[in-house]
């Protein structure tokens, strides 16, 4: 991610995973192709599909980093 108050590049959080989601539903884009990089690597498909479900009825997870996520992503989901 480029900070827009710095210019500076940094990796994503889940702060801009929601910001992101804002602006692609302001757009009507539905893929999100960006995970928070402010957790540990097995929770971030996790929270993508979090914060897409609480943020947005058209964005939605573009994929899962590992098998064991699945069935945690599933009770979520229920």
């Amino acid at each position: 991610m480029i900070d827009h108050e710095t210019d500076e590049i940094r990796e994503a959080t889940c702060r801009d995973l929601r910001n992101l989601i804002k602006l692609k539903d302001s757009y009507g884009s539905g893929l999100l192709s960006r995970d928070a990089q402010d957790l540990p690597p097995l929770m971030r498909a996790v929270a993508c599909f979090k914060i897409c479900w609480e943020s947005s009825d058209k964005t939605k997870p573009y994929d899962y980093l590992h098998e064991r996520q699945t069935r945690y992503i599933y009770e979520m989901h229920k």
